[in-house]
């Protein structure tokens, strides 16, 4: 079983700006996201929707 954890946009960030899109309009609907270790986000249905990554501090 491959372990979630909210998606948080503090500490990650879509991969490509389409996903970006994605990740701020689901947000903005007001869906919970979630993202696995190898960078899944789904949303609260188990829906995939997006390819997140970690931010960098840069």
């Amino acid at each position: 079983m491959i372990d979630k954890q909210e998606y948080n946009n503090i500490t990650h960030v879509g991969a490509t700006p389409e996903d970006c899109k994605v990740i701020h309009l689901a947000l903005t609907e007001g869906k919970k996201l979630s993202i696995d270790k190898k960078g899944k986000i789904t949303d609260d249905t188990g829906r995939w929707i997006a390819v997140g990554k970690e931010r960098s501090n840069g």
